[in-house]
């Protein structure tokens, strides 16, 4: 069982406005409704763009104050003002949104509600409330649209229960019956149901529950949709009917409405030139083997229109119609005909290249197209197609220097090769001579090789020439020491040419595939110098081209000790880090406690000592960049007798 509970309330304040004495007419510091005015009036205040309101009907079946206007004065809705029609009382979506379950009521039986078209939005469903709006509209473009938001008390309790339903319907010219353009993207009707806080979230705007405090002040509705357009294609020059429809469902207790923007009933242009192709891989016409045809793109409502569509037509370009090309199309300039209850989604233009034998570069053909309304231009599109003598072609290979490797390896079996000087051309003992798709070479450098390729199955075939690039790879690079860093960090500069790809080997058992890397070496006990021998593979082509550099590097030891013995002894006096750059690192050296007992922003491996005793310290040390830091103890032995 549903439980759903009306409230009535009554407030009573001084100092009313002016408008809040007006019966019908409600105001709020944002929304305001009145339910005064003219439906007529208001359905007129619709129109905008190239469309004409007449002819209108209505029928409210529940309150007489279910329609109205409405002015959102601070903006805080996404449509700032326009028509409104509810399942109810059109004054009770104006805020706060203090009650859960707002609602008219009805004054009418369910079987009094009845619209065929609605109900079949909800099949089964009883409606209750119901409210029609009916008109002509006539349309000068090929696209009509406008903008509304839907709102209900069903939120949030009974969106999955109870499906207050709404539609706007329109039937005429190329549309069979009654179309509903109240729906989603993907074409599901509107509805409570449809758009709610689990279903198309990115549609729907919460409003609370009711319960106070209110969650807003401009809209009593518990929830409601953002701005959405409703959208079709239609057939220019010609008069619609439309449905606006609204009605509680299952029960008349709590209210939907609808808001429809002032204005926004507009027709714009919708007009499409697509090119296509005899063989698409070619996307230009070709003298003698591919046609071109320019596709004029049909609205989809105007498939079963009762009535032909007249396009105005002109051909432009530097193309000379019969001497390059021949089309389908009467002459230069005239019109064609899109013909009543075609099926045909496109309607092909024919452009035939033809054959000259003449040598004349690229040249093109422009189809412009007009539809006009009532003596009015209101839509065009323009295509420029091209004509080429011939199929263009391009070979292009890589090989590596002075090695025997083939060419044009990505041959088609649909292409025939033909090379006009093989010279230079190895051809392989299986292979037709001079017909071999992918002949070999031995180059030193780069070279283009004339080749005639046909298309086996266009017939098109053109004059080109195989691009061979010939890649030298060689491997050198340079290493250096930074003085940010330590003695056991070694940098490189990869001077390599040609090459994809590269291997390092550091000498000590670690590699990288790094272009620059840099390679920090394992500092030993051992205070002595240390070589390592640097390898660069480098390659290209897939490992296909290969070069290799070496060298022997001499790497300086780094060391922190840990004692030091000042005493003037000159031996062991101070703190000396080995394998770093003197003032080129900071240090802090701690005692137990934690206290900073010396401090050096540019340490020049000079502390002594000199004012602590003896006894175990602690130091931190790292370099400028801030990518190297060194952590440890350091016992300061005194001769303190």
């Amino acid at each position: 069982m549903k439980y759903k509970h009306i409230i009535f309330s009554s407030i009573f304040t001084l100092g009313l406005s002016a408008a809040a004495l007006i019966p019908g007419f409600a105001q709020n510091t944002s929304l305001q409704i009145d339910t005064n005015g003219s439906i007529e009036a208001i359905i007129k205040s619709l129109e905008g763009p190239n469309v004409e309101i007449s002819n209108i009907t209505y029928s409210t079946n529940g309150t007489s104050s279910a329609v109205g206007t409405f002015n959102d004065v601070l903006g805080l809705l996404d449509i700032s003002k326009g028509l409104i029609m509810t399942s109810g009382d059109a004054k009770l979506a104006i805020g706060p949104n203090d009650k859960s379950d707002d609602g008219a009521g009805s004054t009418t039986e369910p079987e009094a509600d009845f619209d065929s078209e609605l109900e079949a939005v909800v099949p089964g469903e009883e409606l209750y409330d119901l409210v029609t709006i009916e008109f002509d509209i006539h349309v000068t473009n090929t696209v009509l649209s406008f903008n509304y938001l839907f709102g209900s008390e069903e939120y949030p309790e009974y969106e999955r229960e109870y499906n207050d339903v709404f539609g706007f319907f329109i039937s005429g010219p190329g549309i069979s019956g009654w179309k509903n353009l109240a729906v989603t993207e993907t074409g599901i009707p509107v509805s409570v149901k449809s758009i709610n806080s689990s279903t198309n979230t990115s549609y729907f705007v919460s409003n609370g529950d009711g319960s106070n405090p209110a969650k807003d002040f401009y809209m009593q509705y518990d929830g409601y949709t953002k701005k959405l357009t409703a959208k079709t294609e239609v057939v220019p020059c010609r008069t619609y009917r439309i449905k606006l429809a609204i009605a509680d469902a299952r029960d008349a207790i709590l209210d939907s409405g609808v808001l429809i923007e002032e204005g926004s009933f507009t027709s714009t242009s919708k007009l499409d030139i697509d090119l296509e192709f005899q063989f698409p891989e070619y996307p230009y016409a070709v003298e003698g083997c591919n046609e071109g045809y320019f596709v004029v793109k049909k609205n989809l409502d105007w498939l079963n229109a009762d009535e032909p569509v007249t396009l105005e037509y002109t051909l432009t370009g530097n193309a000379i119609l019969a001497d390059d090309y021949t089309t389908t199309l009467p002459g230069l300039s005239g019109s064609f005909v899109i013909p009543a209850d075609e099926t045909s989604t496109k309607r092909d233009i024919v452009v035939v290249a033809v054959q000259d034998f003449v040598a004349e570069g690229t040249e093109t053909v422009t189809l412009n197209i007009i539809l006009t309304c009532d003596g009015n231009v209101i839509a065009t599109a323009t295509r420029t197609m091209q004509i080429k003598d011939a199929i263009e072609f391009q070979i292009d290979s890589k090989v590596c220097r002075d090695v025997l490797m083939p060419i044009n390896t990505n041959a088609n079996e649909r292409y025939e090769f033909t090379w006009v000087d093989n010279s230079e051309l190895v051809f392989a003992s299986d292979c037709s001579k001079p017909n071999c798709p992918s002949p070999s070479v031995n180059l030193s450098s780069d070279m283009n090789f004339p080749v005639h390729v046909k298309d086996l199955v266009s017939g098109c075939e053109t004059d080109t020439e195989a691009k061979v690039t010939v890649n030298a790879v060689e491997a050198y690079f340079k290493y250096f020491k930074n003085n940010d860093y330590t003695s056991i960090d070694a940098f490189f500069d990869n001077q390599s040419v040609g090459a994809e790809e590269y291997l390092w080997d550091f000498g000590d058992g670690q590699t990288s595939t790094a272009f620059e890397p840099m390679h920090t070496y394992r500092s030993g006990e051992s205070l002595e110098s240390e070589s390592y021998k640097i390898t660069l593979n480098v390659s290209s082509l897939q490992g296909l081209c290969k070069d290799e550099y070496d060298t022997t590097i001499v790497i300086e030891p780094f060391y922190i000790p840990n004692v030091i013995t000042p005493g003037n002894d000159l031996l062991n006096e101070n703190f000396v880090a080995k394998g770093i750059e003197n003032g080129l690192w900071k240090i802090n050296i701690y005692n137990r406690w934690g206290a900073v007992v010396f401090s050096s922003d540019s340490y020049e491996n000079d502390w002594k000592g000199d004012d602590v005793s003896s006894g175990v310290y602690f130091f931190r040390l790292s370099n400028l960049p801030g990518d190297r830091q060194y952590k440890g103890w350091i016992h300061v032995i005194k001769n303190e007798q």
